[in-house]
């Protein structure tokens, strides 16, 4: 009996024991009370603030808290990751707040009769104003998505035309090769000239398969300044075209091509320093006469042969050469172009009674049998022919002609005889 009684007077006096829950929430409380003391308080808060930074330092100093640059890649993903959620979690708390409180100052009524009604036309406005700007970022939202399949469309189908183009072209070009065309130098020629400007360079080494118009002072000027800029010695001058773009106003005036020009004929060109103790080669065409045994007449006779050689000769000395042969250069270029200057001048201001004939002679060719033995392509057995280009021109007419000859004489008294 006096146990029982003992029970029932602790329980009477003692309270019932708090679960961890209970406690967690009475200490968020008081907390929660504490913090509001102090932002109340001016003094205090500016306390907190600094007692607070002061041990957010010290966290630093003993490598308890790092800076986002001191952190691993891993660490800053988690760090940014928390500061998204926690700006989120604000912006919402915030959002919350500022609709209770217009939420508030709409439906609250006033405290008396005299007070007047508060207005609540600014809220609506503001209400219309966001919900204008979101219907906005939707539409715009909406419409770069839109853009995007359409472009994404756009370059399958570019891609997809692309395919059917190339699927085209092979397709051509099997039926083309189907029909057994029989293939011949004009019909490359014609098939690679369809299309001029992609395929320009191959239609000029088809047509021109190496170059004969060159003679001998422009290939050698050439080479020379070849040399020279390859020792670095000239670096922006490698060709005879460069040199009169540098040293004449205009190239094809004649005029200037004579160094008669005011404004041109001082210019010289400009050196780079040179080692003069070193050498360069330079290559050079030469003609040398030699005295041959003729394999027919048994007699010796004289021929021209020209040859390239490579020669080493000092820079200064090579320098020279070239300024001394600038005069025949330019000479030769006034030639050619006071030449052509006068032919179409004629050619413009041809009568009736008049006619130019411009001929002139190919290279020698050799001539070669449809089906040929072993032995004919030893010793003297292959001929070779040349070929006269003639063009004529007449009143508002041209003519071109073409005519075989097996006299190999390239004079003037062998053309005008054929």
């Amino acid at each position: 009996m006096k146990g029982q009684n003992c029970n029932s007077e602790y329980d009477d006096t003692m309270p019932p024991k708090r679960s961890r829950e209970e406690i967690l929430r009475r200490k968020r409380e008081a907390e929660k009370t504490r913090m509001l003391k102090i932002k109340n308080d001016p003094i205090k808060l500016a306390e907190y603030k600094e007692k607070e930074k002061q041990k957010y330092l010290k966290k630093i100093e003993k490598g308890q808290r790092k800076r986002i640059n001191q952190m691993t890649d891993r660490e800053k993903r988690s760090t940014r990751r928390k500061w998204r959620e926690y700006s989120s979690t604000y912006r919402q708390k915030k959002v919350v707040e500022h609709h209770t409180e217009n939420f508030i100052c709409e439906t609250t009524p006033p405290l008396s009769d005299n007070e007047p009604h508060r207005e609540n036309i600014p809220h609506i406005a503001d209400r219309r104003v966001q919900e204008a700007k979101r219907r906005s970022w939707k539409q715009r939202k909406l419409r770069n998505r839109q853009i995007k399949q359409k472009d994404a469309y756009i370059f399958e189908l570019k891609k997809k035309i692309k395919s059917q183009r190339q699927k085209y072209k092979r397709l051509k070009e099997k039926t083309k090769n189907d029909r057994k065309v029989q293939i011949s130098p004009k019909t490359q020629i014609e098939n690679m000239a369809k299309d001029p400007k992609q395929h320009g360079a191959v239609v000029k080494k088809a047509i021109l398969q190496y170059n004969t118009c060159a003679c001998l002072v422009h290939e050698n000027i050439d080479l020379k300044l070849n040399a020279l800029k390859c020792a670095k010695i000239l670096p922006t001058v490698d060709s005879h075209q460069k040199l009169l773009e540098t040293l004449c106003c205009d190239r094809y005036n004649e005029t200037c091509l004579e160094r008669t020009c005011d404004a041109c004929c001082v210019k010289a060109l400009r050196y780079s320093e040179f080692n003069n103790a070193s050498t360069i080669l330079c290559k050079q065409r030469t003609n040398k006469r030699e005295v041959i045994t003729d394999n027919k007449t048994n007699m010796q006779r004289f021929v021209t042969k020209y040859r390239k050689e490579t020669i080493q000769i000092t820079p200064r000395d090579l320098i020279l050469e070239l300024e001394h042969d600038l005069k025949t250069f330019f000479r030769h270029v006034f030639n050619m172009v006071h030449q052509y200057n006068s032919i179409r001048q004629m050619k413009e201001s041809l009568t009736e009674m008049d006619a130019i004939i411009h001929m002139d002679f190919s290279e020698n060719y050799s001539t070669k049998y449809n089906k040929e033995i072993q032995a004919f392509h030893f010793g003297g057995s292959r001929t070779q022919i040349s070929l006269h280009t003639v063009v004529l021109y007449l009143t508002g007419a041209t003519s071109s002609h073409c005519t075989i000859s097996s006299n190999l004489s390239h004079g003037a008294g062998s053309i005008w005889a054929h």
